[in-house]
């Protein structure tokens, strides 16, 4: 397997580093939770009506959308294979894996939203609590499809961002895919009262402006508006996992597609 080039290890990051890192962790993974005990589907899918029934059915448009086309396009068949989903909240779209491929993993941030996703028994899917930076306890080369959407979006480190596209890498089967939603705006200016297009896939939440939204109050912003990665950076973080960048749609925008594929050759 070719060597990975990640981020030097906690070892070498200066006590100040770690002790940021820490802090905003611990923040993402306390205000998920929050955010988790007082209104889940809302706030993982804050455009969709807000009855459980059409939650989860949301997910299966998205599926079809996002998931679904792509694999198509690329050949792949999910019958026996084995998916991961990155911020799987509450299991929207978990439940759909479920049903097409032959294995789902989802892993999480929040405690919160993995102990809702697992009361739903649903066959075939095993839920992770995540360290939020990386998919430690994921096995090497276990894994043959990847995927996160609006997920990355909510991350305020970039190099978080990129160590998870590594770490597809890592988790992925020769030959394997992923497919990742981020925020490719070059700019965002959260100073202002409304983040154009940020939340493009919400139309409702265009129009509306942040001081006025109650789950994006100021002191919330750091872990609901993330950073935004352009394609260069993915394509570089791709090239240093051993990973072949084959699409990027929506460049430019806060709704950029990023998908890719590891190579044969690499056995793990």
């Amino acid at each position: 397997m070719s060597e990975l080039k990640l981020r030097p290890p906690k070892s070498a990051m200066n006590t100040a580093e770690q002790k940021t890192q820490r802090d905003w962790l611990d923040m993402m993974r306390q205000e998920w939770d929050a955010r988790a005990r007082e209104k889940a589907r809302y706030y993982i899918a804050t455009d969709v009506p807000d009855t459980e029934e059409e939650f989860f059915a949301s997910g299966r448009g998205d599926y079809a959308q996002h998931v679904r086309a792509f694999l198509a396009r690329n050949g792949f068949a999910p019958s026996g294979k084995t998916a991961l989903e990155i911020g799987c909240g509450i299991g929207r779209m978990t439940h759909v894996f479920a049903e097409e491929f032959g294995e789902v993993i989802g892993v999480d941030i929040s405690s919160e939203m993995v102990e809702r996703a697992q009361a739903r028994r649903w066959p075939r899917t095993r839920f992770v609590v995540g360290n939020g930076e990386d998919l430690r306890g994921i096995a090497d080369a276990s894994v043959d499809f990847a995927f996160s959407f609006i997920v990355f979006q909510h991350i305020p480190e970039k190099r978080v961002i990129l160590r998870y596209v590594e770490e597809a890498g890592r988790v992925l089967r020769p030959g394997g895919l992923f497919r990742f939603h981020v925020n490719g705006l070059p700019h965002m200016d959260v100073g202002g009262a409304v983040l154009e297009g940020y939340v493009s896939h919400s139309p409702k939440l265009q129009r509306v402006q942040l001081g006025r939204m109650p789950f994006v109050r100021r002191r919330k912003l750091g872990t609901w508006l993330g950073h935004p990665v352009s394609a260069g950076d993915v394509r570089r973080a791709c090239r240093r996992a051993g990973l072949e960048l084959m699409e990027v749609r929506g460049r430019w925008t806060a709704n950029m597609w990023v998908g890719g594929r590891k190579g044969l050759g690499d056995r793990g």
